[in-house]
């Protein structure tokens, strides 16, 4: 696949959710928020789903995974080696519920995330999500969407509204080549990511 339809692929997920009319989206936005909400006990939980989620990808491959994170003064950086996304990977995380994924988790109990929202519970932390993966670059972010044209998708669902980014320009902020098989960078400050990973 060339980057030009992975890119293809995040426009129209993007514009799939721009179609929508303002009461569809702010009633996909508030079951998404109840989603996100019902995923947490603790802090630590929204870590634990990113280790579940790199464990299960590395179990899709039949191998051992190697987890790096990094935290800098703005961003928490979490990579590994697992198998890197392809476009159903990145339509699965970009959905919002509960029935999406789980037939293939009911058919492979091995995968630890089994019974968990997995990926989605971060942003219980965050409201700027970027990730690099098998050639996808592309971020969720909360901001773009409450700003954009006057405020008129300030009640969209954000984290289902994709866009796409070149990877030197997610890259660039975090000072850092991102070159795992995945990649996630959370703009989460210093002390809230050491909190995360502490526990």
């Amino acid at each position: 696949m060339d980057q030009k339809r992975e890119n293809q692929i995040i426009d129209a997920l993007m514009r799939e959710q721009l179609a929508a009319n303002e009461q569809t989206a702010k009633d996909s936005l508030i079951k998404n928020n109840q989603i996100i909400r019902q995923g947490l006990g603790t802090n630590q939980s929204a870590l634990l789903e990113l280790l579940q989620n790199a464990n299960d990808c590395g179990v899709s491959e039949g191998k051992f995974v190697s987890i790096y994170c990094t935290i800098t003064p703005s961003f928490l950086i979490f990579q590994h080696n697992g198998k890197a996304f392809t476009e159903e990977d990145v339509r699965k995380l970009n959905r919002f519920f509960a029935s999406d994924d789980a037939s293939e988790k009911r058919q492979n109990m091995n995968l630890s995330g089994y019974k968990g929202i997995g990926f989605k519970s971060i942003y219980n932390e965050t409201d700027f999500v970027s990730i690099i993966s098998g050639g996808f670059s592309y971020q969720y972010r909360k901001d773009v969407w409450e700003n954009a044209e006057n405020g008129r998708y300030k009640n969209y669902p954000w984290q289902s509204m994709p866009i796409w980014k070149n990877r030197e320009e997610i890259e660039k902020p975090v000072n850092a080549e991102l070159k795992a098989n995945v990649n996630f960078v959370f703009e989460i400050p210093e002390a809230k990511s050491r909190t995360l990973v502490e526990k």
